[in-house]
């Protein structure tokens, strides 16, 4: 696991959808590595938005292929350390309407992964 690259992740999604930095041109929807057009968590349109692994290889400058997800998975699995029943576990949320998980619940993902949790979607972070 790359600690370091994982909390560089958890601290772009504080800076970016928490504290709400100014001029981010794609927003946050777990349905869709990287989509225009597309509705946001908030259920707002918005020109685009990624999930977890589209956000991973934006932060990290790496090129995003629109035609197989799988290099895209293959390359933040790689990129954040993960270890494939993490990378599933983290990028595969085991919960319904992937389109309503919110930045704060990838924030506290994130955190269980540094403080030595297994990633889990229906437990809130402290439990």
């Amino acid at each position: 696991m790359n600690r370091q690259n994982i909390a560089r992740l958890r601290k772009y999604f504080q800076e970016n959808f928490i504290e709400k930095k100014r001029g981010l041109k794609v927003n946050f929807n777990m349905e869709f590595t990287y989509e225009p057009n597309e509705y946001s968590f908030k259920g707002t349109i918005c020109s685009w938005v990624a999930d977890i692994v589209g956000h991973t290889l934006i932060l990290f400058d790496e090129k995003i292929d629109r035609r197989n997800d799988l290099n895209n998975v293959k390359k933040a699995k790689e990129i954040l350390g993960l270890d494939d029943v993490t990378a599933r576990k983290l990028f595969y949320p085991n919960v319904e309407h992937w389109d309503k998980i919110t930045p704060q619940q990838v924030i506290d993902q994130l955190t269980r992964l540094l403080i030595g949790k297994e990633i889990d979607w229906k437990t809130r972070l402290g439990k």
